[in-house]
């Protein structure tokens, strides 16, 4: 049943991307290969003349002429298409690995999705492009040999295909355990590719942590075991092509000592010829054969990379991973705590109460870890023990971190695209929709002076802009992202007043209905906040409860 499975993946695969035309072309090409072969035969089975001659080379003039056309053709639009089909399974792919919860990416590590996501693309790219017109070869090839040993003698033909036949039986049953093999071929390399790549992204820790010969050794012993099981693979691999050789070799063998007993029975039978003839026909089919039994093995890569990319996608779908928008009450984190690996600090939290439309401000002094906090409520780190709960109207839900949040950090870069476009990130709005949101937060005027409006482009580090300006498009972006909770860390950071003041009215007029978590030192925004945490130096963070009306923790 998995290989009906995976057999009609591939089929909607190549009908969904239009491979036709690919499958064609390459029909033509090996109509047109195989067919010389018989043309040939046709005319060096019977009398030869002189014009019969001039016939046999105009018609391969011709011939080369319309092959060497196909065959450009076929290679050109296999490139082209193979590059489309590329670019759509990354963009598929990467859609998808970007809704996972946050808690599958870090577990899993980036370096291994990616080197998941690629293995499959690549394998599905060579089945889907290749693999069919490998098949259709094949199949024209053995048309072609049977017809042209059906001329000699009908039972060798049958023969002939009751052994290739034999052939490709007893290569599939020796798939079980290459199958095996290759599965715990697959893990371990990828394994050790995250590891590399890993180790290679962290070089500068490694030095500071004066671990170079640890990590070393662990490469060297990761990359022995692969090369074991990589040398176990293949010496199995080859056991199976000398099985395939052995029958491939018998059946030309019988071909030619049917030709002998020919020439034995009619001294006069132009042996000669048929000897090159089969001997070149099946030296062609052989690797056309060679490569179905090799695409056996292509067949089994295949489903071993697209078992852990369906593995890998089906993360996309765990329930836990998602909040159900616009239906929870309130999220409790329970008992978090973090310790830093590069020192003995640590954060911890008790509980940390969050109801709907609730404006949280946490304030502390610097270094405390206020940003490691959001960063933990985000999914950025992985906290040593805790839980975040939500409380839906339906059920509670378990999960680890919080996905229906829109980050707005104290960083002031934007990217290096139109206005319009990095308020949107490729959600539509109008025109109008967009000066409406600019005029709320005071950039509308500033945005109609610029050179080409909306379309005007911002570089990445916005030079032309203030830090006022870069703060409040991001908040604009955030709210523009329709999430239930907006996140921001220091949103009032060595701005001016007036931008300052700006945030603040938007943020008590624009995001009144949004829950809002603001880390701060600015005693404005702790004020137009309901709820507030602090964090001390020991970076234990608790509620603060006035004593008064009007008393703020700042």
């Amino acid at each position: 049943m998995r290989s009906v499975s995976m057999a009609r993946r591939i089929w909607d695969e190549f009908v969904a991307n239009k491979f036709y035309l690919l499958f064609f072309l390459s029909l033509i090409a090996q109509l047109l290969t195989y067919g010389y072969s018989l043309i040939t035969a046709e005319f060096f089975s019977s009398e030869f003349t002189f014009e019969r001659l001039l016939t046999f080379i105009a018609i391969l003039a011709g011939y080369y002429l319309i092959l060497a056309v196909v065959n450009g053709l076929l290679q050109m639009y296999r490139e082209m298409k193979s590059r489309v089909y590329q670019r759509s399974l990354r963009k598929r792919s990467l859609v998808t690995v970007l809704q996972m919860p946050s808690e599958a990416i870090i577990d899993l590590g980036q370096q291994y999705i990616k080197e998941i996501v690629t293995d499959a693309n690549n394998q599905l790219a060579q089945i889907v492009s290749n693999y069919l017109s490998t098949v259709v070869n094949v199949i024209v090839g053995l048309v072609v040999l049977t017809i042209a040993l059906s001329r000699q003698s009908v039972w060798i033909a049958v023969l002939a295909l009751i052994l290739i036949g034999i052939t490709v039986l007893i290569q599939s049953m020796l798939m079980k355990k290459q199958i095996k093999l290759s599965k715990e071929y697959f893990q371990m390399g990828a394994n050790y590719r995250a590891m590399v790549s890993d180790i290679q992204n962290n070089t500068l820790s490694i030095k500071k942590l004066d671990a170079e010969d640890y990590f070393a050794d662990q490469i060297d012993e990761k990359s022995a075991e692969v090369d074991a099981k990589g040398a176990e693979k293949t010496s199995y691999e080859v056991k199976i092509q000398w099985i395939f050789d052995l029958f491939t070799y018998a059946i030309l063998l019988l071909i030619l000592g049917n030709i002998a007993w020919m020439l034995y029975q009619d001294p006069s039978y132009g042996a000669l010829f048929w000897v090159v003839f089969y001997t070149g026909i099946f030296g062609q089919l052989k690797s056309q054969i060679s490569a179905v039994t090799g695409s056996i093995q292509r067949m089994v890569d295949f489903q071993i990379s697209m078992d852990r990319y369906d593995n890998l996608m089906a993360e996309t779908q765990a329930e836990e991973g998602y909040i159900l928008h616009h239906r929870w009450r309130n999220i409790t984190v329970s008992d978090m705590s973090f310790t830093y690996q590069s020192s003995e600090r640590h954060i911890f939290v008790e509980k940390f109460y969050i109801e709907r439309g609730d404006h949280i401000s946490l304030t502390g002094p610097s270094g405390a870890g206020k940003s490691t906090f959001l960063g933990l409520l985000r999914g950025e780190y992985q906290p040593d023990t805790g839980t975040i709960t939500y409380d839906t109207r339906k059920r509670r839900r378990l999960v680890p971190y919080l996905e229906d949040a829109v980050y707005i950090s104290q960083a002031l870069n934007l990217f290096n695209d139109t206005l319009r476009n990095n308020l949107c990130l490729g959600r539509d709005y109008s025109d109008e929709e967009l000066y409406e949101m600019l005029d709320r937060a005071g950039l509308k005027e500033w945005a109609l002076t610029l050179p080409e409006k909306l379309d005007t482009m911002i570089s990445e580090n916005a030079a032309n802009l203030s830090d006022g300006q870069k703060m409040r498009i991001k908040i604009l972006r955030g709210m523009l992202g329709q999430r239930e909770i907006m996140i921001m860390d220091e949103p009032s950071s060595n701005l001016d007043l007036a931008s300052s003041e700006q945030i603040q009215r938007m943020i008590v007029e624009d995001l009144a209905d949004k829950t809002v978590i603001i880390t701060t030192h600015d005693p404005d925004l702790v004020r137009i906040c309901n709820r507030h945490y602090v964090i001390d130096a020991d970076g234990t963070i608790t509620e603060w409860l006035p004593s008064y009306a009007g008393e703020f923790p700042i």
